[in-house]
């Protein structure tokens, strides 16, 4: 009894899902879909494109003051440098994930009837701006100031030695 009972919501559920795909896909389908978005698409574009100038103008700027500081440029920097670059893109592609969807989900509501929402990638252009803030941060902070790979390792092991004496 519990069973048909479960396979009767199953298929109620898969019926809905099917519903929405194909209004979905007729919404789509409607040239008004790609005119409304094709502006969004434009937008996320140019945010990627200068959240990857702000990490390269941060780059440019720390060879600079390593090359002036007499400090060598080593592999080690530049790899931090790709690490931050998949770190900022792979929270920008989750941010524009979520826009798509409610970008799609603005447009079929508009089609069908339902409440206009406005279709513009709010999450991503916020993460975008947020990401070339903190470059721009980077850029403007003196090398003193940022956090040293020498500097924590003497911490630590300075930390270290406290507790050993402790113990």
């Amino acid at each position: 009894m519990i069973l048909s009972h479960l396979d009767g919501i199953l298929g109620r559920l898969t019926l809905r899902c099917y519903f929405i795909t194909i209004i979905f896909i007729l919404s789509i389908m409607k040239s008004s879909f790609l005119e409304v978005c094709a502006p969004s698409v434009i937008l996320g574009a140019i945010e990627y494109v200068c959240v990857f100038f702000a990490i390269l103008a941060d780059l440019v700027v720390g060879v600079k003051k390593s090359c002036a500081a007499g400090a060598m440029c080593t592999s080690w920097g530049l790899r931090r440098t790709v690490d931050k670059i998949s770190r900022y893109y792979l929270a920008l592609i989750s941010l524009s994930v979520v826009d798509v969807m409610l970008v799609s989900a603005g447009v079929v509501l508009r089609d069908t009837g339902g409440i206009s929402v406005p279709i513009f990638p709010i999450l991503t252009t916020f993460g975008a701006v947020g990401l070339a803030l903190i470059e721009v941060k980077s850029i403007f902070e003196r090398a003193e100031q940022k956090g040293d790979l020498s500097q924590a390792i003497h911490l630590v092991s300075d930390l270290l030695t406290r507790l050993g004496r402790k113990g």
